[in-house]
């Protein structure tokens, strides 16, 4: 009704039409686009309603009818719940008999629902799936899909491996019951499913007004004519390593392990010219900073980074991503996740998804790193470093809005 009455001009019609055919209108989306497409009418932001619709129509959650858990929270969960199954018997009805598979004849249980139970016993032993209760045959979840696809994989989780298979086989079945629903549109709670579909409208719009208002005078005058490869080509390593670190405040890799290894060789160099952080864009901090920062302060518990590094490092327990976190610990240099989990779990399919995931690590990099006397290393995919299409306007880069330069190795 609000927003037949407020759009009621005729040249207002179409907009009214793109924003009636989201379908979630109760979860705060056409509210939210209503206002944007109303301060803009009224000149108070810029152009960016049209895209902010195109996204929200496009968008694999805010475009999907919510089918989800509406219901009461029964008081004996100590966490906030994102994801409700209300009936485990679902899990009888697809297609794979997990209870079946070698690792649990053992276990002679007739049916998924009876296995899992005894899947969730095992991966809180070990440390993993914490957040997750049933009650009455009912399945409760704190875990954001993203955590679970990050931290859950056959390099974790495997027979003999250092969290088993237990978790791994959890997840499974989440994804096989979920069927071709998405994951929140199948089993988030209304107050999540809200929340996410309204704080992701409000970080695409954020990504947005960074593209539109970035000047790229500042960029220009200190890059506009250099050519890194011809300056550096004629540079030792040390020397490579001193001017960036000096020059510009820092410098981007590549997220390989030879750019890793590249570092680590090098790491006394880069502490000897100011090296005060690093930040890895592979790591999402909103899930992991904190157990980042226990790391780092000798605490044993970082269960649910401990498996992202190892899905990371496919299965090394040497492997470059986890030795970079080691070697900040041991010279006391600060180590910055600057991914983002809100519902970023690749491929990212068409422009707008991109444009939302990488908008999401360029302000977290911005918040974390531009800031007077740090200099720091950034490890991240080349889309993220460099300018890529946006929309209306190529959206910059890491480098870009952190004045540095990015070097292959």
């Amino acid at each position: 009704t609000q927003l037949e009455k407020a759009l009621y001009l005729p040249e207002m019609e179409a907009l009214k039409k793109q924003i009636l055919q989201i379908p979630n209108k109760g979860s705060g989306a056409a509210r939210f686009l209503l206002r944007t497409a109303m301060n803009e009418m009224a000149g108070k932001t810029s152009e960016s309603t049209a895209d902010l619709i195109r996204f929200a129509l496009q968008d694999t959650v805010i475009s999907a009818p919510f089918r989800g858990y509406a219901g009461a929270i029964p008081e004996a969960i100590d966490f906030p719940v994102k994801y409700v199954i209300e009936d485990i018997s679902v899990f009888d009805k697809i297609q794979t008999n997990y209870w079946e598979l070698p690792a649990y004849e053992s276990w002679n249980e007739g049916s998924n629902s009876a296995l899992l139970p005894g899947l969730l016993r095992e991966s809180q032993s070990k440390g993993m799936l914490s957040k997750c209760r049933i009650i009455e045959n009912s399945l409760y979840i704190g875990h954001s899909y993203e955590e679970m696809f990050y931290s859950i994989s056959p390099y974790s989780n495997q027979v003999g491996g250092p969290y088993e298979l237990y978790p791994f086989t959890f997840f499974s079945m989440l994804q096989e019951v979920q069927g071709d629903l998405g994951f929140e549109q199948a089993f988030a709670t209304r107050n999540f499913f809200n929340t996410l579909v309204s704080d992701r409208l409000s970080l695409m719009e954020n990504t947005m007004l960074l593209t539109e208002s970035f000047d790229y005078t500042p960029w220009d005058a200190i890059y506009g004519d250099i050519n890194y490869d011809e300056q550096f080509a004629a540079m030792s390593i040390n020397e490579r390593i001193e001017k960036c670190m000096n020059t510009y405040r820092g410098v981007a890799f590549q997220n390989s392990s030879k750019s890793i290894d590249f570092f680590l060789n090098n790491l006394t160099t880069f502490i000897d010219n100011g090296l005060t952080e690093i930040a890895i864009s592979d790591l999402p901090y909103d899930i992991v900073q904190q157990e980042i920062s226990q790391f780092l302060q000798g605490s044993n518990e970082w269960k649910t980074l401990d498996a992202m590094l190892f899905n990371l490092d496919k299965g090394d327990i040497n492997g470059a991503f986890r030795k970079l976190l080691q070697s900040a610990k041991d010279n006391n240099i600060k180590f910055r996740a600057i991914g983002h989990s809100d519902n970023s779990v690749p491929p990212f399919n068409n422009p707008y998804k991109s444009l939302y995931y990488k908008g999401n690590i360029i302000a977290e990099a911005i918040e974390k790193l531009d800031r007077e006397g740090q200099k720091f290393v950034v490890f991240a995919d080349s889309s993220l470093l460099n300018s890529t299409p946006g929309t209306g306007r190529p959206m910059p880069g890491l480098v870009q809005y952190l004045k540095i330069p990015a070097t292959v190795v």
